[in-house]
């Protein structure tokens, strides 16, 4: 009865195989971007434009709520 050597995943045997492990990651990791549906410069445009325009919307809203908060503060105190 033959025993075959258990083979323990070790700090060295880690160690050696981390070069590989990286080399693994990064194929996987660019096998994943290819896959992005990237934006036209079209549709970055608009997208930015909205979200440039909903932060602004969003800025005079706390402004306004702000003044006026501040203005009842101010007749209160």
């Amino acid at each position: 009865m033959s025993k075959t050597p258990v083979k323990k995943n070790t700090r060295w045997q880690k160690l050696q195989d981390l070069p590989l492990r990286i080399v693994k990651f990064f194929k996987g990791m660019w096998s994943e971007v290819k896959k992005i549906t990237w934006l036209t410069p079209k549709e970055l445009l608009r997208h930015t434009g909205v979200v440039f325009g909903l932060v602004a919307i969003m800025a005079l809203i706390f402004w306004a709520g702000d003044s006026i908060f501040g203005a009842l503060t101010s007749l209160i105190l």
